[in-house]
């Protein structure tokens, strides 16, 4: 079908006639831009499939002489680079153009050459210059090159500038500029009023909500009918506020919210769950160490990498009977015991919001030779797909959930951190190592796996 209809529809000669008019394409007057679309619709037409070399060989062909010549110079490696290159060529060919013309007629935006003082010297200097007619190129050439650097323009100096009226500016005790004055009314500039803003709290509502004063509350019982136009409120009925919804097309709303008071006692209900499982709610973690689970925190160093041995912070005596005491509160718990690890870092205080301290370990030296672990952390837009068509929802806030893992035997003198009176080092797993949130991420999965399919099934 597709063969007869060309056939019918086109003539003989027409792919004679495209190859013919792409092989003799020319840019002439085209501008770069237009000679490349030309070429780029001829080349379709065409469906010819040739070498790129050989593309770009065609369209360097086309091209004009002085654009030809120095995109020929230029290093290009695609058909894409050489039409960049031809655009930028043909601009600043252009730029050079303008250039000359403005400097051939002595003629410039800021600056222009100054006017004979008086009649006779015109006269003078026109008797002097009518006899010197083989040296016009060369005095031409003299007073293009001459340029003020006041304004800038071509054919005077500064000290013949036309352009007086510039910025003066004269020292004084304040070291304030002084301007020219200008008697002139047109120059004068009325000074605009200025509103400045109010002090203190920004009163958004009173600002927004601009209406007519009543005592009381008579606009709800006199004025029922007007509707809210923006200039004053008044009582809106729900018609008249569909019409102003229909109307408009942003509309804004101001809504009052009471806050919920804060209750602290707790429902019956779950008092009697607190009651039945206070072993498992206490509040306080129980002293000794967590029983050896399937997973522990596993610390793997980078082989031949240097061991960190840090020296310890320096600390203000209230800062170190801080840490001394949280020291103490670990050892007597159980969870950390004293070390003579070779890899030690520091240990310091960091501010909580109710004004306590927390003990932190910078353990960033470990952190750069330990082997970083692959486990997945869950992704939030995953966990969020995963609730749909919930309708009830709970949390676990675990106690302590980081030193209710073991460290793996042998791994603990990794984690030895140093205070002014000693080393320590953590039987359980610390804050602040690699690999800590997934491990917990795996212990978690491991307790929960069985309660989560059971969940995801329902």
């Amino acid at each position: 079908m597709k063969r007869e209809l060309k056939k019918k529809f086109v003539p003989a000669s027409y792919k004679r006639d495209i190859f013919s008019r792409l092989y003799n394409f020319k840019q002439e007057e085209l501008t770069v831009e237009e000679y490349t679309a030309e070429f780029e619709h001829l080349m379709m037409k065409c469906d010819l499939v040739e070498p790129e070399e050989q593309t770009i060989a065609r369209y360097l062909g086309g091209l004009r002489s002085e654009i030809r010549n120095v995109v020929q110079l230029q290093p290009y490696w695609t058909f894409e680079d050489v039409c960049k290159l031809a655009v930028r060529v043909e601009k600043q060919s252009k730029d050079k153009s303008t250039h000359k013309t403005l400097g051939r007629d002595g003629v410039s935006n800021r600056g222009s050459a100054p006017t004979p003082k008086s009649s006779s010297t015109g006269q003078a200097s026109s008797s002097k210059a009518t006899p010197v007619q083989g040296g016009t190129s060369r005095n031409t050439s003299s007073t293009i090159s001459k340029q003020c650097f006041k304004c800038r323009g071509f054919g005077h100096i500064a000290s013949e500038c036309p352009n007086r009226k510039i910025i003066s500016l004269v020292e004084e005790a304040n070291d304030e500029p002084v301007y020219d004055t200008y008697d002139d009314e047109e120059n004068e500039v009325e000074q605009e009023e200025v509103t400045y803003g109010d002090q203190g709290k920004a009163l958004v509502v009173q600002r927004i909500l601009k209406f007519a004063h009543v005592e009381d509350d008579k606009w709800l019982m006199e004025d029922k009918s007007k509707a809210v136009t923006g200039e004053w409120s008044s009582y809106l009925s729900k018609s008249q506020f569909l019409q102003v919804m229909d109307r408009s097309s942003k509309t804004y709303a101001l809504v009052l919210l009471e806050e919920n008071e804060e209750r602290g006692d707790i429902p019956p209900v779950v008092k009697s769950l607190l009651e039945e499982f206070r072993d498992v709610v206490s509040d306080e973690i129980p002293s000794g160490l967590p029983p050896m689970r399937d997973i522990q925190h596993h610390i793997d160093l980078v082989p031949g990498a240097a061991i960190p041995s840090k020296a310890a912070y320096r600390m203000s005596p209230k800062e170190h009977e801080e840490v001394q005491r949280q020291v103490d509160e670990l050892l007597h718990k159980g969870l950390i015991r004293e070390s003579l690890s070779p890899c030690v870092v520091p240990a310091l205080l960091m501010p909580k919001k109710d004004g306590s301290w927390r003990m932190c370990i910078d353990s960033r030296a470990v952190n750069k030779i330990t082997i970083k672990y692959r486990f997945p952390i869950p992704r939030l837009d995953d966990l969020l797909d995963q609730l749909h068509g919930a309708s009830v929802f709970s949390k676990i806030d675990l106690r302590s959930g980081y030193h209710q893992i073991r460290m793996r035997p042998g791994d603990e003198w990794k984690t030895a951190f140093k205070t002014r009176d000693g080393l320590y080092e953590w039987l359980v797993m610390p804050f602040g190592l690699s690999n800590v949130p997934s491990t917990f991420m795996r212990l978690m999965n491991h307790v929960l796996k069985a309660f989560i399919v059971m969940l995801k099934k329902e």
